[in-house]
């Protein structure tokens, strides 16, 4: 039972990271000049590839909830992919 615990918080730690990543994508949000100066490292390591990495947990993260039993778990990553789509369209 506590394997079955660290599989479902796992999955809903991915699950949430494919809304940040979506949400850093769609640039939400404002950012000063002075924030951006003061995280290079995030301005050019993840902000750029934020729409990338989403895609790759969208794509993983399907077989596998449903591999672990989680099909409850699939509309957060459902709904992470539309707002990624909307944000492809938006381009």
């Amino acid at each position: 039972m506590r394997n079955r615990g660290y599989v479902l918080s796992a999955g809903i730690s991915e699950a949430t990271l494919i809304a940040t990543y979506v949400v850093i994508a769609w640039g939400e949000g404002t950012a000063t000049l002075g924030m951006l100066l003061r995280n290079p490292w995030f301005v050019l390591t993840q902000a750029p590839f934020a729409a990338r990495k989403a895609r790759l947990l969208i794509d993983r993260l399907p077989a596998r909830f449903e591999q672990e039993g989680m099909r409850g778990s699939l509309a957060m990553i459902d709904l992470g992919e539309g707002r990624l789509l909307v944000h492809q369209r938006k381009k």
